[in-house]
This record gives C-alpha cells, sequence and structure tokens, in this order.
C-alpha cells in the first residue's frame, strides 16, 4: 500500500511494460550487489528442492486441470504419470493432495468425483 503510490508516480502510463521490466532489470543487477536481505531472517529458509516435490505436482495438477477440463482422480493420476514419470507421489498421497487444494479453494471437488478449477 506505501508503495503504489510512488509507483503510479514514476511509471509512464504509455509505456507501463518497459517501467516494469526496468524495475525487474534492476533487481537483477541488484541481487549481483547485494547479499539477500531475507537470509538475514531468523524466519529464512531454503525451499526444498522442486523436483519430487508436492509442489511440482500441484503445479502438475492445475496444469492438467487448465482450460475448463474436468477429471476424475483416475484420469488425473495418469496424465500426472505421463507427465512427471519420475514423481514418487502415491494414489493415496494425490487423494490427500486433491482434498488439500479444494480446502485451499484451489480446485472444486464435483458431485460426480472430478475435480476442476475454481474460478
Amino acid at each position: 500500500r506505501e508503495i503504489l503510490p510512488f509507483i503510479k508516480a514514476s511509471r509512464p502510463a504509455d509505456r507501463p511494460r518497459k517501467w516494469y521490466w526496468a524495475l525487474m532489470d534492476y533487481g537483477v543487477e541488484l541481487k549481483g550487489r547485494v547479499e539477500n536481505p531475507n537470509r538475514r531472517s531468523r524466519h529464512y529458509s531454503v525451499q526444498t528442492k522442486f523436483e519430487g516435490s508436492s509442489r511440482q505436482l500441484r503445479g502438475e495438477i492445475l496444469r492438467q486441470l487448465g482450460g475448463g477440463r474436468r477429471c476424475d482422480v483416475g484420469e488425473l493420476d495418469s496424465r500426472l504419470r505421463d507427465a512427471l514419470p519420475s514423481h514418487p507421489y502415491t494414489l493415496p498421497a494425490l487423494d490427500d493432495l486433491l482434498e488439500q487444494m479444494a480446502g485451499e479453494g484451489f480446485l472444486v471437488a464435483e458431485d460426480g468425483g472430478d475435480y476442476r478449477l475454481a474460478d
């Protein structure tokens, strides 16, 4: 909230993309010069590896259900195994993850057993 007025005042209305690209370039430059201040926080932790993680599986579930597609657990399992053949998930873990994502509001579990992306 505090920074938005500064952004609006400095961002050219006719070329906002160029402004955001320049901001990202500036961030890359700073990253090379300044140590990440987040690492000094006692709450900082290194993120777990992505390959084989539940984050990877969650992302693929969202991709598979994109475009208005609906899938039951069996079809989704088949699609996930094709997309992520080396991912070590189990079918019970997939069930748990789908329930969790539905509880978080990412997915909708329909009466027929299909899942779809939430609106």
